[in-house]
Order: structure tokens, then sequence, then C-alpha cells
């Protein structure tokens, strides 16, 4: 994490795979899903999946959403969130960040549900 609390991968071996917990109001459904990112690889994509999972369930993964290629600039990844609106629901990001192939690490800069 860097002093702006954005999750940067700074290895430059491997790719880093970041689960991001997300509080939310289960009578309130979203209807986006969104992860800001900065793609600072030339060959792999930051990519994200929005998942649920409730107590006794099997988790429900949305769509996956990729960058759509390098850029210094940030990036917002939407998705539709899987519906699993419980109680006890637990709603989370899982994102793959490619490893660092530069000076420039990618990273995750904020989401949002």
């Amino acid at each position: 994490m860097d002093v702006d609390a954005h999750l940067e991968n700074q290895s430059t071996t491997s790719d880093m795979n970041v689960v991001c917990p997300v509080v939310s109001e289960p009578t309130t459904p979203s209807t986006a899903a969104r992860v800001w990112v900065t793609d600072a690889s030339a060959s792999e994509n930051v990519c994200c999946y929005a998942a649920v999972k409730n107590t006794g369930s099997s988790r429900i993964f949305s769509s996956r959403v990729c960058s759509s290629g390098s850029s210094s600039g940030y990036q917002n990844l939407t998705m539709s969130p899987p519906s699993m609106n419980f109680t006890f629901t637990h709603r989370y990001y899982y994102c793959s960040v490619p490893q660092k192939t530069g000076s420039v690490p990618s990273e995750i800069r904020s989401y949002r549900y």
C-alpha cells in the first residue's frame, strides 16, 4: 500500500491477488460495482470480480472485468454485482493485479459497491 492508500503490486515476479471487503446495507442492493485501477503493465491487465457469499450458500461471482491495456491514468472497471440480499451476506471484490514490469506499479486505487 502506498501513502495514498492505493494497493500497489511492487513484486517483479508474481501477480498480486487481493480480496477487498465491502460494507453495505443488504436492503439497498447496488446496481453497479466499481473498482478504479491503474494498469501499468504492457502485457497483462488488472482484472476483478464482484462477489457475494452468505452463510450456508455458495459464492456468486459477477462477470470478470479487466482494464483495457496500460495507461498512466486510472481506469474504471464497472460490473453488475451479483444479487443476494440477506442479513449475513458478505460482499467483496476479488482482483488480480499484474506484476511490476517497469518503474511504475499497477494498483487498485479505490472501490465502491
